[in-house]
């Protein structure tokens, strides 16, 4: 994936859904929980759909490579 943070291992990042704001999937970097992500993207002003945990962006990213979609991370 593009939009990792810098320095941080892809198996680790949380990401912010969001429809408003910036828009898109936003990283939010190594948050360690649900809890402390929501707290990240509340403090970047991001109106969040939905929070995505490493698992499954791991697992998004993965699935959409196998279709020819997406490159993996």
């Amino acid at each position: 994936m593009d939009n990792l943070m810098p320095g941080e291992s892809p198996a680790r990042q949380w990401f912010c859904l969001s429809m408003e704001g910036h828009g898109g999937l936003i990283p939010l970097g190594d948050c360690g929980d649900f809890e402390a992500a929501d707290e990240i993207a509340t403090d970047l002003g991001e109106p969040m759909t939905w929070l995505v945990s490493p698992e499954n962006a791991q697992q998004w990213a993965n699935v959409l490579a196998s279709r020819g979609i997406y490159g993996r991370i």
